[in-house]
């Protein structure tokens, strides 16, 4: 499984759901529009979120209709070359940075117009979608210890060390 395969799954058990499919010419026709090649890791999500509504989107993204129609239209990215937005969580706006051969990503304000306001926040677009997803869960401890788990007899405060399960959960 990719990492963004992981990362969207993470998502769905935190309730999101992605919207009506994406295909890849689509993802194609919107780096040609944006006259930039998008990073591999953020095409597979662009394809894995959909047409997600802006009103459900994870995190403020934009699906790849807005990518290229957003990125027309707000002033702001005339105003700083070389950034493509991908996301806005109201007045905050996240850009991959293209002035940057690593692409990194990028926030600032809907109304920022001095390259001071811009603050890298992630190395990469996997590193930023990461950092905003809910921890993965952790193993939970069963309610009781198999049998041939235990200790044989009651007196185990002799053992070096507490047993730990393989779920990784230590024995009462």
């Amino acid at each position: 499984m990719t990492r963004i395969r992981d990362f969207v799954d993470r998502m769905r058990r935190a309730g999101w759901k992605p919207g009506p499919v994406v295909t890849l010419a689509e993802v194609d026709a919107a780096e040609m529009h944006l006259g930039v090649m998008l990073p591999p890791a953020y095409r597979e999500f662009l394809v894995a979120a959909g047409r997600t509504p802006a009103e459900t989107s994870w995190r403020g993204l934009w699906n790849v209709d807005d990518l290229i129609s957003l990125n027309r239209s707000l002033p702001v990215f005339q105003w700083f070359g070389g950034l493509i937005g991908i996301a806005n969580e109201g007045f905050t706006v996240h850009a991959m940075n293209y002035r940057e051969p690593h692409v990194p990503v990028v926030m600032f304000g809907m109304s920022s117009s001095d390259w001071a306001e811009v603050s890298c926040v992630a190395a990469s677009f996997e590193e930023w979608l990461e950092e905003s997803l809910p921890p993965r869960p952790k193993p939970q401890c069963r309610s009781h210890v198999h049998a041939s788990c235990r200790p044989a007899s009651p007196d185990h405060s002799r053992t070096a060390a507490p047993f730990v399960n393989n779920l990784g959960c230590n024995r009462p």
